[in-house]
């Protein structure tokens, strides 16, 4: 297995940029805002910064899920 590298500094990123967790219907970094790289590879290349989700970023997606689902029932139950 592969240990990943975590950095709060900005990289030269070749393709997709930073990509944040969605969570609650918007883009959201990590809350320790580390991220990680995604690599070409083909080329080593890196193709994009990856929020490094950690606890807390779950229990935030978590939460959210639980609220939409309420929400679904109390339309379904109306």
């Amino acid at each position: 297995m592969t240990d990943l590298q975590f950095s709060q500094t900005p990289h030269r990123v070749t393709g997709y940029g930073l990509q944040e967790h969605y969570i609650d219907g918007t883009f959201t970094p990590s809350v320790s805002g580390e991220t990680f790289e995604s690599l070409n590879p083909a080329t080593n290349e890196v193709l994009a910064l990856a929020a490094a989700g950690d606890a807390a970023d779950v229990e935030a997606a978590v939460m959210a899920a639980r609220r939409g689902a309420r929400s679904v029932r109390e339309v379904i139950s109306s």
